[in-house]
């Protein structure tokens, strides 16, 4: 399967994100995922206040 411009920009995101963490903090890597990338609403739906995406884009923050 091949990404979308969006999933592989998502995906360069939280590996961005994940590289730059000098302190390999999972809590502060969770909380910089969120508020900088939007991680926990992602599968939420835009209704909800959420990114409405769907499994493929959880995915690929899951594979990251």
């Amino acid at each position: 399967m091949s990404l979308t411009a969006e999933q592989e920009d998502l995906r360069d995101a939280v590996r961005g994100l994940l590289a730059s963490d000098p302190a390999r903090d999972p809590g502060a890597a969770w909380r910089r995922l969120c508020r900088e990338v939007g991680v926990a609403g992602l599968a939420i739906p835009g209704r909800y206040g959420g990114a409405g995406a769907g499994p493929a884009e959880t995915g690929v923050v899951m594979a990251t």
